[in-house]
């Protein structure tokens, strides 16, 4: 008898020490999908473009006589370091994210007759966002992942004067990962939360803006190259809003404003 539960104990502790499964396991049954479960144990690299607009709304704060105070569009080199971690009862991914590039600032001078101006701002922004959940297993080739997620921001402008913009962010969502064929796993994700200290510094002065609701949506391809490597193409939106700050002594105030980023992106991954 000892020995039997000494062999079932040796045994369980050994199973516990096998990594994430390669192509040529066979999956028993009620466990996650072995593709899925490669697609998402890996480090990425990825480069692309990040396409910002920005604008600014005056909401009757204002003096001037126009709604839209200034808009920031345009593409921007954009680097992201993916880590995702998939076991039968954790989901787990963080990423960092750096896009640094110029844009272009349409906006007015601040005193009458209010003349348009056009230039080109410099950007630099940095971006962390780290993500928690539970794998559900939904049929052979499906695995739904609802998770709790928390990032910030941060943002860069120069004017011809350097504004520093920043938040947290904390929130929800779901993710759906499908084994569409062989070596191949399509995603979508769909998260909602809000900002928290937002903050908007120039000249040594903060501006505490108003915290306002996000959500994000993505979408992303992943095929396995090889045993270990993968490629993946991915699409994510964010959309935020920062309410307004209050006037300072000289009646300098920091406005309502949206932001919208689309992200496109082209990565090497190894799984591990």
């Amino acid at each position: 008898m000892f020995n039997r539960i000494t062999a079932g104990l040796l045994a369980a502790l050994l199973l516990g020490t096998i990594p994430a499964p390669t192509h040529a396991d066979a999956p028993p049954a009620g466990a996650l999908n072995p593709d899925i479960v490669m697609a998402s144990n890996q480090l990425a690299v990825g480069l692309g473009v990040l396409h910002q607009d920005y604008t600014e709304y005056n909401h009757g704060m204002a003096a001037a006589p126009y709604e839209i105070l200034d808009a920031e569009t345009g593409n921007i080199p954009a680097l992201q370091v993916d880590y995702g971690l998939l076991r039968p009862h954790l989901f787990g991914q963080v990423a960092l994210r750096i896009a640094t590039g110029d844009t272009t600032y349409d906006g007015h001078y601040f005193d009458p007759p209010y003349a348009p101006v056009i230039a080109t701002t410099s950007n630099t922004m940095v971006d962390f966002l780290g993500r928690v959940g539970y794998p559900f297993r939904a049929g052979g080739r499906v695995v739904l992942v609802p998770y709790g997620e928390f990032g910030s921001h941060y943002w860069e402008r120069d004017v011809g004067y350097i504004e520093d913009y920043s938040h947290l962010a904390i929130g929800i969502g779901g993710r759906v990962l499908w084994n569409a064929a062989e070596r191949l796993v399509i995603e979508a994700g769909l998260s909602v939360g809000a900002t928290l200290f937002g903050n908007m510094s120039t000249g040594g002065e903060d501006f505490a803006l108003g915290d306002r609701a996000y959500w994000s949506a993505d979408t992303a391809l992943d095929f396995r190259l090889a045993s270990r490597w993968h490629i993946r193409a991915a699409l994510d939106y964010r959309y935020w809003e920062y309410g307004a700050s209050n006037a300072d002594a000289a009646g300098i105030f920091e406005p309502d404003s949206v932001t919208k980023q689309t992200t496109f992106l082209i990565s090497g991954g190894y799984q591990f």
